[in-house]
């Protein structure tokens, strides 16, 4: 669930994904030594007995200087070969299509930068080139240099790791909560939901309690809503219930098992017979639905909380943990981070590059532009603002602790898209729960043939 994870640039349809993709497995067909079987030993640059490998490497930047993180991003990228030697050209994003379309076409190509960024699950899952032998594992790096990530959140490390290697050197954790108007709760009374990970009382059920009041207080004229749209988080909402996508080897798709049909039951019953929540045709405006103050209370990403103070400084909003089901409290974990491409000629100035992206003046400007940031250290000092709303902003240190993320499938996306399409039914009120995700059922387990399971 990363801040980046919203890239709307998809000229390209997924049909067409699918023929760029046939090409990704030639594409590393030819890459000679990409084999995750002898990366291992592939440490010195390519063209040189000994010395220092000094490059050149490609390295891609993820954000754009259009945006105050890519700005700094552009001058720590340009200053590295003064720090290093190693001589880098920076490639950067296209504007014209997604990340996903814009590297596959790299990879069929066969010209992939040194350095460039994936994801964990979502807009560029590692697995995908991981699968393909496209990137390589970083654990002979990691081990040959005794290189210390023990600042690094654990579960994000674990999310970077399948196949007893890891692929990615991360650069944030995002994580999903909750928030609320302070305001808007005074209005109608109603207590504020904890932020203390140990108090138990933040139930489905008192979320329709005090959602009801609140609905009752401020949408009267049916312009504003007591929640935002909560289909849009119904996974977050079948992890607080014990459901799950797979069966915990992996085995089995669960979409039909009792705590996700309840799950979807319920979040449909937001919208439906509670009436807390915006039916799917009602309008918000546009922005974040918490800043706009057209709802009371909403998901809320750590890497959310900047954009609110930007639209609406005077705002008085907090944060509290996600309401849970029958299950325990979770948040929704996600981030994303660089990886080496398996056919660099300069494996060891890449990997220079990956040690400075995963510095820790990298993960302080990254805190500082928004985000929960990857290192556990430099979330505690920079990440709560105080003074500056969220009060109980503090709430997100302890979230990766309770992370939890979607399946590592190679073709992640294309499962999404048509659970995704299963459900809309659901939300519009045209099917029951049970229906819904028989459907959604049958549709995962007609997709996943189609990719692989990279555990």
């Amino acid at each position: 669930m990363d801040a980046h994870m919203s890239d709307a640039r998809r000229p390209l349809t997924r049909r067409g994904l699918h023929r760029l993709a046939a090409l990704l497995a030639l594409g590393a067909g030819a890459c000679g030594s990409a084999s995750t079987g002898n990366q291992g030993s592939a440490l010195a640059p390519a063209g040189k007995s000994g010395g220092k490998d000094t490059g050149p490497i490609r390295v891609q930047q993820w954000d754009a200087p259009n945006t105050p993180f890519g700005l700094w991003l552009q001058g720590y990228f340009q200053a590295f070969p003064q720090q290093s030697g190693i001589q880098i050209e920076i490639v950067p994003r296209k504007s014209d299509v997604s990340a996903a379309q814009e590297q596959a076409v790299w990879v069929a190509a066969g010209d992939v930068p040194d350095v460039f960024f994936r994801t964990g699950r979502g807009l560029v899952p590692y697995a995908t080139f991981a699968s393909k032998n496209i990137i390589r594992p970083l654990d002979p790096f990691i081990k040959r240099d005794r290189w210390d990530q023990s600042d690094f959140w654990p579960n994000l490390i674990k999310l970077m790791t399948a196949r007893g290697q890891q692929w990615v050197i991360p650069q944030d954790f995002n994580q999903t909560l909750f928030g609320y108007n302070v305001a808007y709760l005074d209005q109608a009374g109603v207590p504020v939901p904890p932020s203390d990970w140990n108090d138990q009382s933040w139930t489905w059920n008192e979320l329709v309690r005090r959602a009801q009041q609140v609905q009752t207080r401020i949408g009267a004229d049916g312009s504003r809503w007591a929640l935002g749209r909560p289909q849009g988080s119904w996974q977050l909402y079948m992890w607080t219930n014990g459901g799950d996508y797979l069966s915990a080897d992996g085995s089995k798709v669960t979409l039909t098992e009792a705590p996700v049909v309840e799950a979807l039951d319920f979040v449909a019953k937001l919208i439906h017979t509670y009436r807390v929540a915006p039916p799917p045709a009602a309008p918000l405006p546009p922005g974040q639905p918490l800043a706009t103050e057209a709802v009371a209370m909403d998901t809320l990403a750590a890497a959310g909380l900047n954009p609110i103070r930007g639209q609406n400084k005077d705002l008085d909003f907090d944060t509290c943990l996600f309401p849970r089901g029958a299950g325990r409290y979770i948040a929704g974990g996600g981030g994303g981070g660089y990886v080496m491409s398996a056919t660099t000629r300069h494996p060891d100035a890449a990997w220079e590059m990956l040690k400075y992206i995963g510095a820790k003046d990298y993960a302080i400007n990254k805190v500082k532009n928004g985000a929960l940031g990857p290192r556990i250290s430099t979330a505690k000092e920079v990440f709560v603002q105080p003074g500056i709303p969220p009060k109980h902003a503090a709430v997100y240190l302890d979230a990766p602790a309770h992370a939890r993320w979607e399946p590592n499938l190679t073709n992640w996306n294309d499962i999404q898209d048509d659970v995704s399409k299963a459900l809309a039914p659901l939300w519009g009120g045209a099917l029951s729960a049970r229906e819904a995700a028989a459907n959604a059922q049958r549709a995962f387990e007609t997709r996943r043939a189609e990719g692989e399971l990279f555990m």
